[in-house]
């Protein structure tokens, strides 16, 4: 099964989204993830709830345009005849943001994180390990059975982030 979302912003924006779940011969290898792709305005209100509900919003003030692609899959393979899966991941971020407005520019925790007026650029990945217990009948629409799901990501200089 692959689900996808596709969202077209009025605003000249798309979203593009999908959380496949694809199983293999007698499930003994299963390929999960998430994949998103966002190109869209939006806005910087500030931080906090004092400082959101009294901002200005508009292109002059808060605007910016962010492109982002996540591309984050899983590859789980069944332990021996049990309902255990393990197996790795990897997680690939890129995050630009470019026409950033003049509040937005302002904040010190965008300049820390190296954004410019000219916009920032964040390179991110990861790998992990998935150890999965899945004792559902049906997994895409379980009637019974138990799903638990442990996971760890480690996101380091030398992978890239």
């Amino acid at each position: 099964m692959v689900p996808v979302a596709i969202a077209f912003l009025f605003n000249g924006g798309i979203n593009l989204f999908s959380k496949p779940q694809l199983f293999f011969k007698g499930d003994r290898f299963r390929i999960f993830g998430k994949f998103a792709y966002k190109n869209t305005e939006d806005n910087f209100y500030g931080l906090g709830y004092s400082t959101n509900k009294n901002y200005v919003r508009s292109d002059t003030t808060s605007q910016y345009r962010y492109s982002g692609i996540q591309f984050n899959p899983w590859f789980l393979f069944r332990l021996g005849n049990s309902n255990i899966f393990a197996g790795p991941q990897i997680d690939i971020n890129y995050d630009d943001i470019t026409k950033p407005a003049k509040y937005l520019v302002d904040e010190p925790s965008y300049k820390a994180a190296g954004g410019t007026d000219k916009g920032y650029k964040n390179f991110n990945s990861g790998v992990g390990f998935l150890l999965t217990y899945d004792s559902r009948d049906i997994p895409a629409n379980a009637y019974r059975g138990t799903y638990l799901d442990f996971r760890g990501m480690m996101y380091t200089k030398f992978l890239g982030s």
